[in-house]
């Protein structure tokens, strides 16, 4: 076959695709363009096929929450690149009004915050060993929820955001600071306080108190500069038989033109718990009505070691809320009284235990726990004679197998010691019930300040829990380079450098294995502002520790024989610290050290010998 050149210039290939015009090629000037080549994203028709940009360009969708997806179900727009700004290439963003909600209409579960909405708990004051019921309503998202009841136990809700119901038994008396925890997925917390619970026992004995305090400034709302010797009286108890408290209470301030009388006091609002005693009620003041009052008191000698009686009273407005006097201000409804009494005593009243009792011989009795057996010896027999006569028999209990310190049910087998009836067997039998021991309520120490004379092996303090229950508790500490136990005394480590303030946790376990948990805190005695340069003579370096009694600004200035200042820092410190000076580069000889703290000067000298 001849081949020949054509003189028409419509079959030049110019630009060496191997395509002319009169091929197919409908650009001939580009080389990207031409029949069959694979389309790109570029406006043009690479294929010359009649369309632009075919089966290349990416759908973009609306993000009108600017949370980077796109509102699903929107009409795509196509391009090479985001047409406009406010579009991403997806399309799964169910709501595209709320940037909280994104990819697969998943929520974050930490973009809104819990709302405790509402919380209740017991209103009224409840007798020991009766149920009482807790609820909450909440908002928002929550991973884990806990009712905490004060006494060391606590309830977890297991099924939270449906369902926020809990109830708890009291064993012990006192006054109940609840709280709801509740935790979010990312782990923020929330708590919900409801009423202090008020748990009482009518059989619980009564109270009885009469001296006088000094009451100090800021006490008496109307003038608060007034202070000084402040009388009071008072006697609570609860009506045999009853839960309603009878009594009257009596308050005398007279540098204040304070005199209140107790008018009633509120039914079931007695709480004796150990050592304290607290109930409320409503009186008069100048003779005046609508006054409310709190009385809170310690009976020292009930406390290990004893100490001074504590008295304290609150007085308010009933109808506002409004505080006229209190001696203790600012401190919860629940805290000890901490102000002595100058004059006079507090008496907490025990009722008697283990004389003239009876038992029916079907019935159960119940005792704490740690109850000797000396204390149930002596229960009688109740019966009914023949002649339909109630009379109590003395038995001889047999303590074979009871042990206070164990809970739960022991029969107890006796003989009579007298019989009336031959139809009566001379064998009998006794059914006790050992409560379960309560959780200790507290760890205290009787000394917190660490001398600065202290030695090596020296005690610090003595460590004691508060349990009403028992008196014997094992403890253990938190390993510290400073302190170690012994039993239960807190030993000095001899370690040279002490922070201000050291914190200790403790544990301290009682006799059937329950433990409790707390943070001690430790003070460094500081009388005076001091240095100490060591050491002195020095060569390469030397330390100054700077001893400073409260949060300072501190000075260090560092002058030659001439007088002349070669060093000089300036830092504020909240306590003791340690500063190293580098001497290299410094000539022997005599040098005087000055500390300045806040506008205090302390001047050492320090040698500085190769």
């Amino acid at each position: 076959m001849t081949v020949t050149e054509s003189d028409d210039p419509r079959d030049i290939d110019s630009d060496g695709d191997g395509f002319t015009p009169n091929e197919g090629d409908c650009d001939d000037s580009d080389d990207t363009v031409y029949p069959g080549a694979p389309e790109l994203c570029d406006g043009k028709d690479n294929n010359c096929n009649g369309e632009v940009d075919e089966g290349v360009q990416t759908a973009f969708y609306i993000d009108a929450d600017g949370d980077g997806y796109g509102a699903a179900g929107s009409a795509p727009i196509y391009g090479c690149s985001a047409p406009i700004e406010g579009y991403v290439d997806n399309n799964l963003d169910c709501d595209d009004t709320d940037v909280s909600v994104f990819q697969n209409c998943e929520e974050d579960p930490c973009a809104n915050p819990i709302e405790i909405l509402s919380i209740n708990g017991p209103l009224d004051p409840r007798s020991i060993n009766s149920s009482i019921s807790v609820s909450a309503a909440v908002s928002g998202r929550v991973a884990s929820a806990v009712w905490f009841w004060d006494d060391g136990s606590s309830t977890e809700i297991s099924m939270p955001s449906t369902n926020y119901e809990a109830s708890h038994m009291y064993t012990t008396p006192g006054i109940y600071q609840i709280k709801l925890v509740l935790l979010d997925e990312c782990g923020n917390e929330w708590v919900g306080l409801p009423d202090l619970a008020v748990i009482y026992d009518p059989n619980g004995g009564f109270i009885t108190g009469g001296g006088w305090i000094w009451s100090p400034k800021g006490a008496h709302q109307v003038d608060q500069e007034a202070e000084g010797r402040a009388n009071f009286g008072f006697v609570a108890k609860y009506r045999k038989g009853s839960n309603k408290v009878d009594g009257n209470t009596e308050f005398q301030f007279r540098n204040g033109n304070l005199n209140f009388h107790s008018s009633s006091h509120n039914d079931m609002s007695l709480v004796i718990a150990g050592h304290k005693g607290i109930y409320k009620g409503l009186g008069r003041v100048n003779g005046q009505e609508g006054y409310s009052f709190m009385v809170s008191a310690v009976d020292g000698d009930l406390k290990d070691p004893k100490e001074s009686d504590k008295f304290r009273i609150k007085i308010w407005q009933t109808a506002n809320g409004a505080i006229l006097y209190d001696n203790q201000l600012g401190s919860a409804d629940n805290a000890d009284a901490i102000t002595p009494i100058s004059g006079g005593s507090i008496v907490i009243h025990q009722p008697a235990k283990g004389k003239n009792k009876s038992i029916d011989a079907n019935g159960l009795t119940i005792v704490p726990w740690n109850t000797p057996f000396e204390e149930i010896k002596d229960y009688e027999l109740l019966i009914t004679n023949e002649f339909g006569q109630e009379v109590n028999l003395k038995v001889n209990w047999s303590e074979a197998g009871y042990d206070p310190l164990v809970s739960g049910m022991y029969t107890i087998s006796g003989s009579l010691m007298e019989s009336i009836s031959f139809k009566l067997q001379h064998e009998v039998q006794m059914y006790v019930l050992v409560e379960e021991k309560a959780l200790p309520i507290d760890i205290e120490i009787d000394n917190n300040i660490i001398p600065k004379s202290i030695v090596d092996g020296g005690v610090i303090g003595t460590l004691r829990t508060i349990d009403p229950s028992d008196d014997i508790h094992a403890y253990a500490m938190m390993e510290n380079e400073f302190v170690e136990l012994d039993g239960d005394r807190v030993l000095w480590k001899g370690a040279q450098f002490l922070k201000n303030e050291m914190r200790l946790t403790i544990w301290s376990t009682d006799r059937v294995g329950q433990a409790i948990e707390r943070e001690i805190t430790l003070n460094r005695e500081v009388i005076s502002n001091q240095i100490i340069i060591y050491p002195n003579p020095a060569t390469s370096e030397t330390n100054i520790r700077v001893d400073i009694f409260k949060p300072s600004v501190v000075a260090i200035r560092l002058y030659d024989a001439k007088g002349v200042l070669i060093l000089e820092t300036q830092e504020e410190h909240s306590e003791t610290f340690i500063k190293n000076l580098n001497l290299n580069g410094i000539a022997n000889g005599m040098y005087q050290v000055q500390v300045q703290i806040d506008h205090q000067i302390i001047t050492k000298i320090l040698i500085k010998n190769n």
